[in-house]
């Protein structure tokens, strides 16, 4: 079973944007998750944003909750909670907030008050959702049920690479990575920074390949090992 490394990192500051976000969300209870972390366990995101008075977002927060409950070894669900046309009225956030976590039992779902209307897009419901793969955002709009079936196809949970990694050993020394290849079969090595930006891409096509780390700086990053079937992550530590 394919498991990937868990990453934190530091908050960046967010503005509203269609672009994929990076950082972290606390919630009113002073729990903290990060977007990047989440995509690191492997598991897809959809981040729905709700706005306390929408009937919409109301009629549909049951089934949200039931799928999330059944869908949490694969897919994490965060509830990013606002006012629908705007913020004035989203106060006290905590209280609105807390209430809705109670009045729907959204107990397998992470929800924070949107305080920046961050998620915001025009009007409430909407669905964000961001895929492990690349750290990009897959779907963005209204309809929960393609944000499901979106997420599901995105997740990284499940997939086998026992064999892909029984055949591979690798190892950092001096800034240089080393891959023992035992397959021969063509990899594709991708290493990314902790924001998801792609910053090492090549072949790995021979049974002992040397890659270049000097670029790199004191990090943590997360590598990539590919071929047509299966995929590999891992944790690098760079000193």
């Amino acid at each position: 079973m394919k498991t990937l490394v868990t990453l934190f990192f530091s908050f960046f500051s967010l503005a509203i944007t269609a672009q994929p976000l990076t950082g972290s969300f606390t919630d009113c209870n002073n729990q903290t998750e990060n977007i990047q972390a989440t995509l690191g366990t492997g598991k897809a995101l959809i981040i729905a944003h709700k706005g306390v008075d929408c009937i919409v977002c109301q009629n549909q927060a049951g089934a949200l909750q039931t799928w999330a409950s059944q869908n949490q070894t694969k897919v994490a669900v965060w509830g990013a909670m606002t006012h629908k046309y705007g913020s004035v009225n989203f106060n006290p956030p905590c209280q609105k907030t807390l209430q809705w976590k109670t009045n729907y039992s959204w107990n397998s779902i992470f929800t924070f008050p949107d305080l920046n209307r961050v998620f915001i897009n025009n009007v409430t419901p909407r669905y964000y959702v961001y895929s492990p793969r690349d750290s990009t955002i897959k779907y963005n709009g209204s309809v929960q049920s393609t944000a499901f079936s979106v997420a599901l196809a995105e997740t990284l949970v499940g997939i086998e690479d026992a064999q892909l990694k029984d055949q591979l050993m690798w190892q950092v020394n001096n800034r240089q990575l080393t891959i023992y290849n035992e397959s021969k079969t063509v990899l594709q090595l991708q290493i990314f920074d902790l924001n998801g930006k792609l910053l090492i891409e090549d072949r790995v096509s021979s049974n002992v390949a040397a890659v270049d780390l000097s670029n790199l700086g004191a990090s943590i990053y997360l590598m990539r090992l590919s071929n047509s079937k299966e995929i590999l992550a891992e944790k690098l530590s760079m000193q």
